[in-house]
């Protein structure tokens, strides 16, 4: 080490003083050579004791100063301090420039030239270097500036898009949408990663013996446009909540069940789909043709077909809403994606005189759980919608209970309901003295999430018995998508499902869900948050997958809507439209007459 003098008492001197300190105290050596070099003699060496110094010829410069080495007196025996370890040596034959003492001439010892690759140009490129990858590295294990989480902790992978932070994640390393008014998507969220560690701890201390199963729900989690106290996302949150709930029920299982399995949940974003969307009259969504839309393509399709008189079907966005549509007196069919109802009411709210009835498809059950849209809604508004879940309400499921003893009611009722510290969902639902806790029913998307998971869970359960070793630990590699898709269907062919929703079965040959209980839902004024929607249709057995001559004829297409109420029977004092005007149908679109069921 090479320190440059600058004057009595400076850091370099003191810096020889605390190395000779602890050699002295330590009486050890090191691999350390220190070479103090200044103008002037450093010590008075006559009175610190320090031995003489040395004199060096310029010419020995060169070769390091070993011959004045040579000729020192170098460290001996016990030093008395630490100046023992100190030589002290001076350049001759030269003159201080200010007419000082001798040995004050110019410093001639200087490092050699660095070499190439430490200079400070090579040092700055070399980072940049290394910072390219790292930005790229940031971005796919950080999430990038905007979707900032932990790395290697669970299964988490975000970017941004536009803004919004699209991928996927199971564990509180990264959350979802952190947005004012949000919080309930936030918590349930919240919950879910602190299950999937519970369910991973579970299945690690039963030895890895019970199936480890992962879901993904996919959703639209961010981009909408929100008030702060505003839930934009309620439907979204109910499906967690469903999920939530199907895990709750795997991990309250005891260790012996080795065959029931435990569920981890992967929460994924697909951003906005409205941002992503178009508006037609009979509307689609995520930037998608009327034939890449399935849902409506089949839906309009079969109103041509099977609804004669159509006077206009018409793209929304590029048309609006006619002005004869104001005041009708028939009904008015919304048969489109719920993200876009909100400006078809929109379009409504417009008119001086509202439609007499306005029935919407099951999309809108999304559009109805959530509640800041609906209170933007035209004031004093009736809509009747179709709903898949009306046997999940509170009151339909103690019904099911006392009436039929059922298990499935039961179970769900009593999972949604619990009190327990552990519970899933953050408010129990249910508990209130008619069924219904204050403002918080269970919601139409909890018990389809809930039902669609349980499915997916059973039919797990079913293979792990059949196809695994007795007590051995669980191999993921026994078991993936197509057998338990080909299992779903086996066991449909044996007994239907029966879940929190009802019956839920599939066509044989391609899994299509056929005899679903569809109702059609009614609330006199779409603002009107205390009303809970009332049933005034049911559909049931619209499909009769074994019992209709299925086997025989092959696929059947699933229904449609028009098909569904064809089919549905009226529920007793309960009427779809007003009395003498029940031959009437618009499905934005003029129809002369519908035939009635039957």
């Amino acid at each position: 080490m090479l320190v440059k003098g600058a004057g009595p008492g400076d850091a370099g001197e003191r810096l020889l003083g605390l190395v000779g300190k602890v050699r002295y105290e330590t009486e050890q050596w090191d691999p350390l050579l220190v070479v103090y070099a200044r103008r002037r003699r450093p010590w008075d060496t006559a009175t610190q004791g320090i031995p003489a110094l040395v004199p060096v010829r310029p010419e020995e410069v060169g070769q390091g100063g070993r011959a004045a080495w040579e000729r020192g007196p170098g460290p001996g025996g016990p030093a008395a301090d630490g100046t023992a370890w100190l030589l002290p040596v001076e350049i001759s034959g030269t003159s201080a420039p200010d007419g000082g003492e001798d040995g004050g001439g110019p410093l001639v010892i200087a490092p050699d030239a660095p070499r190439w690759y430490a200079h400070r140009t090579f040092a700055a490129a070399l980072c940049l270097a290394l910072l390219v990858p790292l930005l790229g590295w940031s971005q796919q294990w950080l999430g990038g500036p905007d979707c900032l989480h932990r790395p290697f902790s669970g299964q988490v992978s975000v970017r941004s898009v536009g803004g919004e932070c699209v991928g996927y994640s199971d564990s509180d390393a990264f959350r979802f949408n952190d947005q004012p008014g949000q919080e309930k998507l936030q918590r349930i969220q919240d919950k879910l990663f602190e299950q999937n560690r519970e369910a991973r701890e579970n299945w690690e201390s039963s030895g890895r013996r019970r199936p480890y199963v992962t879901i993904v729900h996919l959703g639209t989690l961010t981009g909408r446009n929100t008030n702060d106290d505003e839930e934009a996302y309620a439907a979204e949150r109910q499906e967690l909540e469903g999920l939530a709930v199907a895990q709750y029920q795997g991990i309250q299982q005891p260790a012996t069940a080795a065959d029931v399995p435990l569920m981890n949940v992967v929460v994924a974003n697909a951003g906005n789909q409205k941002a992503r969307g178009t508006r037609v009259y009979y509307t689609v969504g995520e930037r998608s043709s009327l034939q890449e839309d399935i849902y409506v393509s089949t839906l309009v399709e079969q109103l041509r077909e099977k609804v004669g008189n159509l006077e206009y079907v018409e793209d929304f966005e590029s048309k609006g809403l006619r002005k004869e549509e104001c005041g009708y007196r028939g009904m008015l069919f919304f048969a489109g994606r719920w993200s876009e109802f909100h400006d078809f009411l929109r379009a409504l709210d417009t008119c001086e005189e509202q439609p007499l009835l306005l029935v919407a498809d099951d999309s809108v059950n999304r559009y109805m759980a959530n509640p800041s849209l609906r209170r933007s809604a035209p004031a004093g508004l009736p809509l009747v919608f179709a709903s898949k879940a009306p046997l999940a309400t509170c009151e339909a499921l103690r019904l099911r209970v006392e009436k039929d003893g059922d298990r499935r009611a039961a179970k769900f009722l009593q999972l949604v309901s619990t009190d327990a510290e552990d519970r899933a969902l953050e408010k129990p639902r249910c508990t209130g003295p008619d069924g219904d806790g204050p403002g918080e029913p269970v919601g139409e998307r909890v018990g389809l999430a809930y039902d669609s998971a349980v499915l997916l869970l059973e039919a797990v359960e079913s293979l792990t018995a059949r196809v695994r070793p007795s007590d051995g630990p669980w191999n993921p590699r026994l078991i993936g998508p197509v057998a338990v898709h080909t299992e779903v269907l086996r066991r449909n062919l044996d007994r239907p499902f029966s879940g929190a929703t009802g019956r839920i079965e599939f066509h044989r040959d391609g899994g299509e869900p056929v005899g679903r209980t569809i109702s059609f839902l009614r609330v006199d004024d779409i603002t009107d948050l205390d009303e809970p929607p009332r049933e005034v249709f049911r559909c049931e057995g619209t499909g009769g997958g074994r019992r209709d001559g299925l086997r025989r004829t092959g696929r059947r297409r699933r229904p449609s809507a028009v098909e569904q109420v064809r089919a549905a029977r009226p529920l007793e004092g309960a009427h779809l439209l007003p009395p003498g005007r029940r031959d009437l149908l618009h499905v934005l679109a003029r129809v002369d007459h519908l035939p009635q069921p039957g």
